[in-house]
């Protein structure tokens, strides 16, 4: 069975009940479940996962659960907010750091692609990155 075959390593990270935003407990998570991969990707990931759940706690409701699938050499963050009508929007360019969406910004140059999926009671907001 070759990499691209092999079934997905999941973890799910549960801030679903919590009320302050749990960055740090995040970051520990995310760490130990990828310890295998090198500093600077790890950063990215990192980066990415704060700024996804950054975004459900400033827009979206609870519960808010993250989950993160391996593929090989790519990771997928999830992150589910149960606010399914504001979607996340990227701030157009020159636009202050201090408005809403430059988080985005920051996911979709780190990411190889990202993307919300809409249901009738939550989304889903993700992005996958290459650990290689």
């Amino acid at each position: 069975m070759t990499a691209a075959e092999a079934p997905p390593e999941e973890a799910q990270v549960d801030l679903a009940l919590r009320s302050v935003l749990p960055l740090a407990t995040l970051r520990r998570r995310l760490a130990t479940a990828l310890a295998d991969v090198g500093d600077e990707r790890l950063d990215d990931v990192l980066l990415v996962g704060n700024e996804l759940v950054s975004n459900a706690y400033r827009h979206g409701g609870s519960p808010r659960p993250v989950r993160l699938e391996r593929h090989g050499d790519r990771v997928r963050i999830e992150v589910d907010d149960a606010s399914p009508h504001r979607l996340p929007v990227l701030s157009p360019p020159g636009t202050s750091t201090t408005k809403s969406g430059f988080g985005l910004v920051v996911v979709a140059r780190l990411s190889e692609q990202w993307g919300v999926d809409q249901y009738n009671d939550h989304k889903t907001v993700w992005a996958e990155l290459a650990t290689a």
